[in-house]
């Protein structure tokens, strides 16, 4: 899964909250996977070294 896919997913999943509300809240889930999708796209995240760090931040 590259980048853009997580990112739009991610972007989905918290628009999900304002599905449950109205018709104009489906369109805002649209607009949050948008940004989802271009915020994965365009910046580059090593989720392994995070995941590194946020380990080595809870060992202490």
């Amino acid at each position: 899964m590259s980048n853009g896919s997580y990112g739009a997913l991610w972007g989905l999943v918290l628009g999900l909250v304002w599905v449950f509300q109205s018709f104009p809240a489906m369109l805002l889930v649209a607009a949050a996977g948008l940004v989802g999708w271009g915020v994965g796209r365009f910046v580059r995240i090593d989720l392994s070294a995070l995941g590194k760090r946020i380990e080595q931040l809870l060992s202490r």
